[in-house]
């Protein structure tokens, strides 16, 4: 049986663990609420393949000024999300670019995406004003 989210959409792992952790440090992240990071390490460490979880931990670091963590956590997102949803290779940001190889895309468009999801639409809308404190990034 496929492991969902709360919305009912897919979440790429055999872990239901793995998915409640990553779930909760989302929540905490989006409300600015303490213990994201652990979430998401404990995401990690139920399922090393679940790439959401280590964007997840990206986005922390980003948050945290963490620059060198963040690029770290990225790139394992990025080499993981091959075979994910749809929705969660947004997530993680990857897209196919030059030669094949994945790069991010802008932060307007990350911001765009998540809109499109439904539910969290509303935390779409708190996080713009984190886009402000990325170099070379406005909100959309």
């Amino acid at each position: 049986m496929a492991i969902t989210d709360r919305y009912g959409l897919p979440v790429t792992t055999p872990s239901a663990v793995a998915a409640a952790r990553f779930q909760d440090g989302m929540d905490r992240l989006l409300s600015y609420d303490a213990g994201a990071e652990e979430s998401f390490a404990a995401a990690v460490r139920a399922d090393e393949r679940l790439a959401v979880a280590h964007a997840g931990i990206a986005l922390v670091a980003v948050a945290q000024g963490d620059a060198a963590t963040a690029r770290a956590a990225a790139g394992r997102a990025r080499h993981r999300v091959a075979g994910a949803t749809r929705r969660e290779r947004q997530h993680v940001g990857a897209r196919p670019g030059r030669e094949g190889e994945l790069a991010a895309p802008q932060g307007h468009e990350q911001l765009g995406r998540l809109r499109q999801i439904p539910g969290p639409r509303r935390a779409a809308r708190r996080c713009a004003p984190m886009w402000a404190h990325v170099p070379g990034r406005s909100a959309p």
